[in-house]
């Protein structure tokens, strides 16, 4: 599946969310941030799957649209879901699930 990670992420209101950089909040920053994260009860991920986490984080860094695997979708929306909170975890779910 195709999906543009330059889509911008909005308040309830329609504006632009902005990153810790005062610039516009992408689908593609959300996706890194969360597969670039630690979290708890994952102290013994194997060393696969943190490169696994890395590689798509690179690639989504590289590319304005990425073609995902079912697996990688349904591990992206498992990382995001624990990152953030409702706002986010809505608007990439509806693009991940497009």
């Amino acid at each position: 599946m195709k999906v543009l990670l330059t889509k911008k992420i909005v308040d309830l209101d329609g504006a632009e969310i902005k990153g810790e950089k005062g610039e516009a909040f992408a689908l593609r920053d959300a996706l890194i941030s969360a597969l670039m994260a630690s979290y708890e009860g994952e102290k013994d991920l194997p060393g696969k799957d943190k490169l696994d986490r890395y590689n798509l984080a690179i690639r989504a860094k590289r590319e304005e649209e990425i073609n995902l695997t079912s697996e990688e979708i349904v591990l992206l929306k498992r990382l995001v879901g624990m990152a953030y909170g409702v706002l986010v975890v809505g608007q990439v779910y509806e693009e991940l699930e497009k």
